[in-house]
């Protein structure tokens, strides 16, 4: 089990489509050495925890039901939608940014270079006539972020490929009622020196298990809780 779970704590784990994080790899009973292990993961919305023996594990595993999300995959990344004569201008540059940087990447991959600037500078000139559509060649240091965050060798699917950055006006983040949480928390930290940034995740994650329980009883949606990664006071 150990070299099927060899996975960093926290990494985010989907079973049946939803989220949980990894906490590790616990011994279920004291005894032979050969006893099972047993995967410890936290549902994501409630914080409840669960465990799942090693065959269990393998078996939900290997029938696509537990899914790993891999560090350089994006909450932004979404399978491209087909180019045909009814996509619009805007759709078809979007589409032949992605192939240019695939391009790059996949050129990379089957040739890599040191990651230095005069590495990726012989390199980007090299590859650069051999790619198809026009554009503007990439720096060393955007080349050098796209080697890292866009896929992984063997692994340049044309889904992360696309922009990251939304534009345009932004809607409100939060729900109304989280939103609330997160002002209240927020006001502690201002208010109470002793009450750190990390208490106000804690405190707002806390106060939405607690609103989830209500919601479930009352056969409402629960509400997602923002992350940790969420941009604190």
């Amino acid at each position: 089990m150990r070299e099927l779970v060899n996975m960093a704590l926290g990494t985010q784990i989907h079973v049946d489509g939803r989220a949980h994080r990894y906490e590790g790899v616990i011994r279920v009973n004291v005894g032979p050495r050969d006893a099972p292990d047993a995967v410890r993961l936290v549902d994501e919305l409630t914080n409840e925890s669960h465990a799942w023996l090693d065959q269990e594990f393998r078996r939900l595993y290997c029938d696509g039901r537990i899914v790993l999300k891999r560090p350089y995959e994006n909450a932004c990344d979404a399978a491209p939608e087909p180019i045909d004569d009814n996509s619009s201008d805007a759709e078809v540059a979007q589409d032949q940014k992605r192939r240019v940087r695939q391009a790059y990447l996949t050129a990379y991959d089957a040739d890599p270079v040191a990651l230095s600037d005069k590495a990726l500078n012989n390199f980007v000139a090299r590859v650069s006539p051999a790619v198809l559509y026009d554009h503007i060649p990439p720096s060393p240091g955007t080349l050098r972020r796209m080697i890292r965050s866009r896929g992984d060798a063997g692994d340049r699917r044309l889904r992360f490929m696309g922009d990251r950055r939304r534009r345009g006006p932004r809607e409100m983040k939060f729900a109304p009622i989280v939103q609330a949480i997160i002002n209240e928390a927020a006001n502690r930290y201002y208010s109470e020196i002793r009450f750190r940034p990390i208490d106000v995740y804690v405190e707002v994650r806390d106060a939405i298990v607690t609103l989830n329980r209500d919601r479930v009883a009352d056969h409402l949606p629960r509400i997602v809780p923002p992350s940790r990664t969420t941009k604190q006071p």
